[in-house]
């Protein structure tokens, strides 16, 4: 079981600022930059670098401790988000069971779904536009269309991302079909068409601190398989390749007001 995470316990503290080790050393630390071994090709060099990580953990951590307790978050830490982070790692270590004929009755359903929307769009344009291509989206929006220019507000680069494409969406009515095309398209790179471990079951790296709210995040293993779980369509259609395991069912259940229930009853709000 492990016993501290500087990075959740970081987030804990600082949930917005950076998290990453690197980051951590230099501000607990009297380290100087030291991530560059790892890069040297010298294997005396790599191991030091391997020391250093090691040390450098544990110096944050004794820091952390101190901030936890100077900011009254140790009894929360110890007793939730520690807690949590060893259920959502047993969660992403046990996966989910896919049905491999439910999966590939799913993704001909996809394909099926996309086909039929781009005939009708390519009857109505007289043209053949490849949605995910982005140099013919590109020359259909901003030639053909004549739509405003959207760039990405990072590279600054002329874009057709789905940011791009919500705005547009709202001056053009081609851009929503193109959207409707693109939804079976994407789900099929997401979900179906995703690679799995070798016992067939799809699985997610969970994490608590990228979001400055605490909410859980998920991506793709750290050997690039299976998925975000959290993103997967509610539809039951579209949830049917996911099964429980022999002798196991799957249920669905929430709680009705939870948050709200529980912020009147701590106010001692009685009305």
């Amino acid at each position: 079981r492990l016993h501290f995470d500087t990075m959740v316990a970081h987030h804990t503290v600082y949930p917005e600022l950076p998290h990453s080790l690197d980051f951590l050393t230099s501000v607990y630390t009297r380290f100087p930059y030291y991530k560059w071994m790892r890069m040297s090709g010298d294997k005396q060099t790599f191991f030091k670098y391997n020391a250093l990580d090691a040390i450098a953990t544990f110096q944050v951590k004794q820091k952390l401790e101190e901030e936890l307790i100077e900011f009254g978050l140790r009894d929360f830490f110890y007793g939730f988000v520690m807690p949590l982070w060893h259920c959502t790692f047993r969660m992403g270590l046990r996966g989910i069971l896919v049905d491999n004929v439910a999966r590939a009755e799913l993704d001909a359903e996809l394909e099926k779904e996309a086909q039929k929307l781009q005939n009708v769009f390519n009857t109505k344009t007289h043209q053949e536009l490849n949605v995910r291509s982005h140099t013919q989206m590109k020359k259909y929006l901003y030639e053909t269309l004549k739509l405003p220019k959207q760039y990405h507000r990072v590279t600054h680069a002329l874009t057709v991302d789905e940011d791009a494409l919500e705005k547009l969406a709202k001056k053009s009515p081609q851009v929503k079909e193109i959207l409707n095309i693109r939804k079976p398209l994407n789900l099929r790179s997401k979900l179906t068409s995703v690679r799995l471990d070798e016992d067939n079951r799809a699985r997610t790296q969970y994490s608590q601190s990228v979001t400055d709210t605490g909410r859980l995040s998920s991506r793709k293993t750290l050997w690039r398989t299976g998925l975000n779980l959290q993103n997967v369509p509610r539809e039951p259609e579209k949830r049917k390749m996911f099964v429980a395991d022999p002798g196991f069912i799957l249920i669905a259940y929430d709680l009705a007001q939870a948050e709200v229930r529980l912020v009147a009853w701590f106010a001692k709000d009685e009305r």
